[in-house]
């Protein structure tokens, strides 16, 4: 009886016939995923750091923004330059790491600039700071702690600059608070700080109770002359009686002693 041997290389084909449809199945289905999301993960490990980061696939076709910055990955390294890029944005999740693999930062990007959240840790694991970002601005509230997690600072931010209150804490406590608009501190006028026009408007209120002030003494002055005028002319009549009655009494004098010298003669 003769015993027939299978050639290898027909084996091989059949096998690789027999595979290739699902091959191409695998293949379509792979790059329909890498259609929908038009990033992919970059990991950088360097001495100090760690990072892991998404970046677009494609170079945007975008006129940047002179005030923005931009971070951008090239040459295993993430880079960021104020008012252009030259390399693969940046969108997606953002995670960075100290070397002994604790949090450092993590936020998110949008072709390029910092959008939404961002919390950023110190080396023990407490929270450094917490900003919020929209279109690569800060944009509402911001705070800062300690080493030991204690508040530092409480603020909030508009189009990158302060506007609100600001607050600054020690063990605790507010120590010093602000308020600012578009990143410049409110102030209160002082009377000696105010405008001329209100300057003139009190001037002119002084100078009005000034003179009611002196009209109410003028006034008050002839009523007192008065009443001693009255009391002068009361007094005057009293002192015209007197002398009246003083030539009276010498005639009665005479008149007593004219009968003495009656009698004598």
């Amino acid at each position: 009886m003769e015993i027939k041997y299978i050639d290898s290389s027909f084996l091989k084909k059949a096998v690789y016939y027999f595979f290739l449809p699902f091959f191409f199945l695998i293949n379509s289905s792979y790059g329909q995923k890498n259609q929908d999301k038009p990033t992919y993960t970059v990991n950088i490990e360097k001495r100090d750091t760690a990072i892991k980061c998404e970046v677009l696939y494609e170079k945007q076709n975008f006129t940047p923004q002179e005030d923005q910055t931009y971070y951008w990955y090239a040459s295993n390294k993430i880079l960021n330059t104020q008012g252009g890029y030259d390399g693969r944005l940046l969108d997606g999740a953002y995670t960075s790491y100290y070397s002994n693999k604790s949090l450092r930062e993590k936020g998110g990007f949008k072709k390029g600039v910092k959008t939404g959240k961002w919390v950023y840790w110190h080396v023990n694991g407490k929270i450094s700071e917490v900003i919020n970002w929209k279109d690569g601005k800060k944009n509402g509230r911001y705070e800062a702690f300690s080493e030991q997690g204690i508040r530092l600072i409480n603020a909030t931010f508009k189009n990158n600059k302060l506007n609100g209150r600001l607050s600054t804490y020690q063990d605790g406590q507010v120590v010093a608070s602000a308020k600012y608009k578009d990143g410049v501190e409110i102030i209160k006028k002082k009377k000696e700080e105010l405008p001329e026009k209100e300057k003139k408007k009190e001037s002119k209120k002084e100078i009005k109770s000034a003179d009611s002030s002196t009209q109410s003494k003028s006034e008050k002055k002839p009523f007192l002359k008065t009443l001693f005028k009255k009391k002068e002319k009361k007094e005057e009549p009293r002192k015209e009686t007197k002398e009246k009655d003083k030539p009276k009494l010498h005639l009665l004098k005479r008149k007593k002693d004219k009968p003495t010298e009656s009698t004598t003669k």
